[in-house]
């Protein structure tokens, strides 16, 4: 976040492009950053686009509370709390946060892509219902 309060985003390592084939050995080489990859990728599934709408969940939970959804001591501690979906409560850093945004940002990092939201579109319909919410509240906290 700059000075100016612009939001700059620097890593999309393995975003799904239109009409692209993604090789999937690729992840095997390590392409991306971890803690942003979906639980279907370590799964061997392959991604679409709820893959990368998981990704963005993860850095909206990162902006909103300053630290990553899933912590733990190793790569395979994450990596079992991803694939769980196990998560620390929004309310634990932002005692007031809007009801929906919390289920956005949750629903954005169900472990399951079938009930994470199914497009960028479906996905802006619920920020701008937050937005709208956010709106009506004098504070968060």
């Amino acid at each position: 976040v700059t000075s100016k309060d612009t939001v700059k985003i620097a890593d999309f390592g393995t975003a799904l492009l239109p009409f692209s084939d993604f090789p999937s050995e690729e992840i095997s080489r390590g392409v991306g950053t971890f803690d942003y990859l979906s639980p279907e990728i370590f799964q061997g599934r392959g991604i679409c686009e709820a893959s990368d709408l998981y990704s963005l969940g993860v850095t909206g939970y990162q902006l909103a509370t300053g630290s990553l959804p899933f912590e733990g001591s190793s790569m395979l501690a994450k990596l079992d709390k991803k694939l769980k979906g196990h998560t620390s409560s929004l309310r634990t850093f932002i005692p007031g946060v809007p009801e929906s945004f919390e289920t956005l940002l949750a629903r954005a990092l169900e472990p399951d892509p079938l009930r994470r939201f199914q497009s960028a579109v479906e996905m802006r319909r619920a920020i701008d219902l937050c937005i709208d919410e956010i709106r009506a509240k004098e504070s968060w906290g």
